[in-house]
């Protein structure tokens, strides 16, 4: 009987300190959530990024290696030589030579 008189007495401070701490605890989740935000003298001073016709080529060169084009691949590599990001030139110039038009392995 004294469980239930107790149970009773304190129940509506129990679940208001629970309630509490739900909305403390959701709150402090969402502003880790939030992503954090430069001061606006640090944006003015970033500057935005310009594409170049040759990495218009390089994206070109790309995606055609997606498709797996040995022929456009050949292309605009041959436009690439003196680009900054070789390797990558390289891998998407190769890649296409590995793999059909379906993705599969080469047999050849």
């Amino acid at each position: 009987m004294k469980s239930a008189i107790f149970s009773s007495k304190y129940l509506p401070l129990a679940k208001s300190l629970i309630f509490g701490l739900a909305l403390n605890i959701s709150s402090s989740f969402a502003d880790k959530l939030k992503k954090p935000s430069l001061p606006q003298s640090y944006e003015s001073k970033i500057a935005h990024a310009e594409i170049t016709d040759t990495d218009r080529m390089f994206i070109d060169l790309r995606e055609a290696a997606k498709k797996n084009d040995i022929f456009r691949t050949q292309q605009l590599y041959s436009s690439l030589v003196n680009y900054p990001f070789d390797d990558y030139v390289a891998y998407f110039r190769i890649k296409p030579q590995l793999f059909d038009s379906a993705g599969g392995a080469r047999n050849d």
